[in-house]
């Protein structure tokens, strides 16, 4: 039943995770390889509901979308809102978000905002006041999109407001990446080297710092000042402003609006994620507030990070490179098989309010009892025999994070039989992820087979099928047959 639409779309957007792509127009490595529209196209018909689109200026006036600096191709970004407007809603009424890397002069920043004005028209969602303090909900957002980015700060009467100077704080993807981690969540930050410490709320960018800031920040303010420049026009139809906060804290929580948000690397990220105060910090800050996590630069191979431990901080756009067909990738498709693969799932209660509990850990028991009709390695219609075996894993916090293997079954992937029981004990199931692999033993490397992958708090109990999946998390042709069949009890803890 879960893997139909079933939850309340009622929520603030801020209480759902949604599935979200990184440098969407990509097909493959972050440095040579080809753009595509069909890119777009093809991650909204599979339920992505946040993609990015890294704008340059183009020949003509006319702007363009590709990785800048290295040699990916270029496409026109005319032609890919025009996609969207066209294919956005085929399999999801609800809102897609358009994460704007702006790169471009004045002028064609002009430009953009009027291509999107006239393409989208009704379809665009424009800013507005949310005097309950919480950003609309889904269903009052569907069939609308919603464009996140740089923002012109209209007044600096607010000083927290005014240190979340869109224009002065945003963190690009392509700037230099943060060193500084905080240490706690009661306003109080320490640098990783050294001993130095200092009082700060939030990116400063404006008069009304504290001293132990000012003079890094004045420095930071003029580069970033002459670096950075937004029309009005693109600023007007801007949703979600974007910015730093680097505690999370009270005075953040309820002092900087509900509709600018930060985007942080995944190394940061990672970073935080060792530190239970930030994350429990995180966690609270994120019920009113967007999150998106990114890649870190490093992955030119379009390779992707475990998703599950930054849904873990509550983080609502984990963005993933769509067109590489990982593990990670694999997970971020069985979390987002629930609910109708519409892109929004609904956060677990404990996330959006105080009141709400953590489900109680569970033993979860699995009997792999066989497999049928198991393919070649990409569905390959030649080849050797395979010797398939299966990998259980686990993703969640890392507490949960595991995997168990079954024995190799040599030559035969018509009916397998392993017969082996594994038991996992999952401390959070709201959060956990479970993914069947199947493999072709080899003296080098096993190969990839099939997949699937489905939250815990979605598994039944009992004898089941598994229907398994290519790479690309389709099942047809030579896998429109193949499965698993286990046994599966589940015991409260």
């Amino acid at each position: 039943a879960k893997a139909n639409k079933y939850q309340d779309m009622n929520h603030p957007l801020s209480h759902y995770f949604i599935a979200s792509s990184h440098n969407t127009y990509l097909e493959g490595d972050q440095l040579t390889s080809a753009s595509s529209v069909n890119r777009y196209i093809n991650d909204l018909l599979n339920g992505c509901r946040c993609v990015e689109l890294d704008c340059w200026n183009g020949d003509n006036s006319d702007p363009i979308i590709t990785h800048g600096n290295t040699l990916t191709g270029k496409i026109m970004f005319k032609d890919v809102i025009k996609a969207i407007k066209q294919y956005g809603f085929v399999n999801s009424k609800y809102p897609i978000i358009l994460s704007i890397e702006n790169h471009c002069n004045l002028e064609q920043q002009l430009v953009l905002a009027t291509t999107i004005k006239d393409t989208l028209r009704e379809m665009l969602a424009y800013p507005s006041d949310y005097p309950d303090g919480f950003l609309p909900s889904p269903e009052d957002l569907s069939y609308k999109v919603l464009l996140k980015g740089k923002r012109l700060n209209p007044s600096v009467d607010n000083e927290l407001d005014a240190d979340f100077d869109d224009a002065l704080a945003e963190e690009d993807e392509d700037d230099e990446e943060e060193t500084t981690t905080p240490s706690v969540v009661d306003g109080t930050s320490s640098k990783k080297k050294g001993k130095v410490t200092r009082q700060a709320s939030v990116t400063s960018s404006a008069s009304g710092v504290s001293s132990s800031t000012a003079a890094t920040a004045a420095g930071k303010k003029s580069k970033k000042a002459e670096k950075i420049k937004v029309h009005q026009d693109l600023s007007d139809i801007t949703f979600l402003g974007t910015g730093k906060v680097k505690i999370f804290n009270s005075e953040t929580y309820h002092s900087i609006p509900c509709d600018k948000m930060c985007s942080y690397s995944e190394t940061k990220t990672f970073n935080y994620l060792q530190n239970s105060d930030i994350v429990n910090g995180w966690i609270v800050h994120n019920r009113k507030h967007l999150s998106r996590i990114y890649p870190k630069g490093t992955r030119v191979d379009s390779s992707n990070y475990d998703p599950a431990p930054c849904w873990a901080a509550g983080s609502q756009m984990v963005a993933l490179n769509y067109q590489t067909n990982d593990l990670p990738l694999h997970v971020n498709t069985g979390k987002f098989r629930e609910n109708g693969n519409i892109g929004y799932v609904l956060k677990p209660e404990y996330m959006l309010s105080d009141k709400g509990v953590k489900s109680p850990p569970i033993k979860l028991t699995i009997h792999v009892l066989s497999g049928q009709q198991l393919p070649k390695p990409g569905g390959a219609k030649v080849g050797e025999i395979i010797d398939p075996f299966v990998v259980l894993r686990i993703n969640g916090t890392s507490e949960d994070t595991s995997d168990q293997r079954t024995r190799t079954v040599n030559d035969n992937g018509f009916n397998p039989i392993w017969n082996e029981v594994f038991t996992f004990v999952v401390n959070e199931p709201d959060l956990a992820i479970l993914t069947f692999d199947v493999l072709d033993e080899d003296v080098v490397i096993s190969e990839f087979v099939a997949f699937y992958s489905l939250p815990v708090s979605c598994i039944r109990q009992g004898l089941r099928f598994v229907p398994l999946l290519d790479a690309a998390g389709k099942r047809e042709q030579d896998f429109a047959f193949a499965s698993l069949t286990v046994r599966i009890s589940i015991d409260t803890l």
